[in-house]
């Protein structure tokens, strides 16, 4: 079968053993030039990661042994605009993003979460659009990562205090 083998030492091919041990078939071994016990321990790392995901506001309580969090903050975008046209109305403005790390100093026990709404879309008369709500999160001691709704008119919420901030674009119609 063709098989594309890449070594840092260029020439060397992986001995059955070492296949075995990548495919996990074998034991890796302190021999086994490909997986040892070494990677493998450091890879455990990997196993205490944790993801919570709020679709409502909440608390958000800080995990033991944590080293860091990845931050991920999403608004809501608006409804949209029904004019009672064949072409349809305006799309309503998307939500902003914002992703911050915070060390394990820097956050509380617990940290507040809100979560806003969603915005509506209006019927064909136009009667009913509402814009999206606010969403962020909390450090105890000041700062909120933050990203606002989106507008009825079409315009993107806005994101900040985050390490990476992006603003909604512009809805189209």
């Amino acid at each position: 079968p063709d098989q594309l083998v890449l070594s840092k030492y260029g020439t060397q091919l992986p001995s059955s053993d070492e296949k075995d041990a990548l495919d996990g078939s074998g034991t890796p071994s302190s021999s086994n030039k490909f997986v040892t016990q070494d990677t493998v321990d450091a890879l455990s790392f990997f196993d205490t990661i944790s993801v919570q995901t709020f679709t409502s506001s909440g608390t958000w309580t800080k995990p033991s042994g944590l080293q860091f969090a990845i931050v991920e903050v999403l608004s809501s975008g608006a409804g949209g605009l029904g004019d009672g046209s064949s072409t349809g109305g305006q799309n309503g403005g998307p939500g902003g993003y914002a992703k911050k790390i915070l060390t394990n100093a820097v956050l509380g026990a617990t940290e507040t979460v809100t979560i806003g709404a969603a915005g509506s879309g209006s019927n064909s008369s136009g009667v009913g659009q509402t814009a999206g709500a606010t969403s962020s999160f909390t450090v105890d001691g000041g700062t909120t990562i933050s990203c606002t709704g989106g507008a009825t008119d079409g315009t993107g919420g806005v994101a900040s205090n985050g390490d990476l901030n992006v603003n909604g674009l512009l809805g189209g119609k």
